[in-house]
């Protein structure tokens, strides 16, 4: 059993291992920064759940469209995928390898395919009154919330995402822009 002081979690490409490696800055014992323990990034239903013991725990999220844009860009979008997704929701590779796949799969599907919503939902569900459990938007200036929850002065900078260099559906868009606000309607954000 792996036991930490704060356990950052996400569903990827959201800020996730930079917010690690600010909490690990002030001598606060997090999960691993390149998720080798895998305790970064599993759907909440996950077995690799039991291995680890957190005092608190952070679920970071952003723009959901944006960090499946991510993993596309950084050519680790199989992976990523098979982390997020329990299995019996696993898409086939075929389907995950090629953006333009699975952004006509989406369109097709009318929703997320790609397991951002079901991640997301399964620690939600899960830990929406957990005390010691935040949701932090990364997209917004966090410092005081994350400072306040770990009892410890932390600071971000905000950085500008990369660009955006796939050709997008005006569907596919508007699919994770509503996943976008319903996920921050459901953690109190701003919309």
């Amino acid at each position: 059993m792996i036991q930490v002081d704060v356990r950052i979690v996400s569903f990827g490409g959201v800020g996730c291992t930079y917010i690690i490696k600010k909490v690990q800055d002030l001598n606060i014992i997090t999960n691993h920064i390149f998720d080798r323990d895998i305790f970064k990034h599993p759907h909440y239903s996950s077995n690799i759940n039991q291995g680890i013991e957190a005092k608190k725990t952070i679920y970071v999220y952003n723009d959901p469209m944006k960090a499946v844009l991510s993993h596309y860009r950084r050519k680790w979008q199989i992976g990523q995928h098979n982390k997020i997704t329990c299995s019996d929701h696993r898409m086939s590779s075929d389907i995950i390898r090629f953006f333009n796949v699975l952004q006509d799969k989406t369109i097709k599907m009318g929703k997320d395919i790609y397991g951002v919503e079901r991640h997301f939902y399964s620690w939600y569900e899960k830990e929406k009154n957990n005390k010691n459990f935040i949701f932090i938007d990364f997209r917004e200036q966090c410092d005081d919330k994350v400072s306040n929850f770990i009892n410890a002065e932390i600071k971000f900078k905000l950085k500008q995402r990369s660009p955006i260099l796939e050709i997008l559906e005006d569907d596919f868009v508007a699919i994770y822009y509503k996943l976008d606000q319903d996920i921050r309607k459901h953690v109190g954000g701003f919309l």
